[in-house]
């Protein structure tokens, strides 16, 4: 009975671990990022919850790899909580020209992508009445530019992007003021979700990004070096099929501080009494214990039983 029970078991488990393996989530052929759960302070630093996994901005598009060792990289981390995201963005840029320029993605800056529906299909930013309104309205596109920026504070005053997500949210995003600008720029994003959209702890929703990088100071974009590039490299910013999985996740584990300092030992051990006390009452001699007294009497029983046994 009990080997049949523990095959059943294991058949079980066997059983649920398939399943497992056998449920597709997201997009299965695209790479798999994960945010952390956490509310972090917007002023372009990076905080604590941005714990999930850093996304390289490094893919580029074959016809601009030439421009590589001159161009821009980065990383980002996304952290989330019901009704925002957040994104960490520090990018690395030899070539950083802090000027504007007609439009911002012609400028040094950072392109955020979402997809709420996490759905395989072409979505055209530009149209202003798409045909397929549902998965349009759930992917936005999320641009914070170098140039357009409060020296001062590094709070963005340029906003840009696409989709109806971005037409009926006011996002924010800002700069890192003491980020070297010989190096690149650092940015972070906070975007509201739209209308009645929560996030919740295990979703997958569809992430992008890409990096506009401006060369060689004549304002207009030489490079966009991407997290992802698929079929239809140069459209990837419409096409939310080339996009990966951002798994939204459980909130960093805290480790409690530990105490800096261990506390004091005592240095001498106090004097024992020397004389009983008066109203102390007399030792009596040691007394074998009441379970003493059990084991004993029952091996005396034992005894007893062997012996009455021989003698039949």
């Amino acid at each position: 009975m009990k080997k049949f029970l523990a095959l059943a078991i294991l058949g079980a488990m066997a059983a649920s671990m398939a399943v497992s393996a056998s449920a597709v989530v997201g997009n299965p052929e695209h790479a798999n990022w994960t945010a952390t759960k956490g509310t972090p302070t917007l002023d372009g630093k990076k905080d604590d919850c941005y714990a999930g996994t850093a996304i390289a901005c490094n893919v580029w598009d074959p016809e601009e790899a030439h421009l590589q060792d001159q161009g821009a990289g980065g990383v980002i981390y996304v952290a989330w909580d019901e009704n925002y995201l957040y994104a960490y963005c520090e990018v690395t840029d030899p070539t950083n020209f802090d000027m504007p320029s007609n439009e911002i993605w012609q400028t040094d800056s950072m392109e955020l992508y979402f997809d709420l529906g996490n759905i395989d299909t072409v979505v055209d930013f530009c149209d202003d009445e798409p045909e397929d309104h549902e998965p349009y309205y759930l992917a936005s596109q999320f641009t914070a530019g170098y140039a357009y920026r409060d020296y001062e504070t590094g709070e963005n005053l340029g906003f840009q992007g696409g989709g109806l997500w971005y037409d009926s949210v006011q996002y924010e995003a800002c700069f890192d003021v003491d980020f070297d600008p010989e190096v690149g720029y650092a940015v972070e994003f906070k975007i509201p979700l739209p209308n009645d959209e929560k996030n919740e702890e295990g979703e997958i929703i569809g992430f992008h990004a890409a990096i506009n990088d401006e060369i060689d100071g004549d304002g207009e974009r030489d490079a966009g070096p991407r997290t992802a590039q698929r079929d239809g490299i140069g459209m990837s910013w419409t096409q939310t099929e080339g996009w990966d999985n951002l798994t939204l996740a459980a909130a960093p584990a805290t480790t409690p501080d530990e105490p800096t300092e261990t506390p004091d030992e005592p240095t001498e051990t106090p004097d024992e009494p020397t004389e009983t006390p008066a109203d102390k009452p007399e030792q009596k001699p040691t007394q074998t214990s009441d379970a003493g007294i059990v084991v004993a009497a029952s091996v005396m029983a034992v005894a007893a039983g062997v012996i009455l046994s021989k003698k039949r």
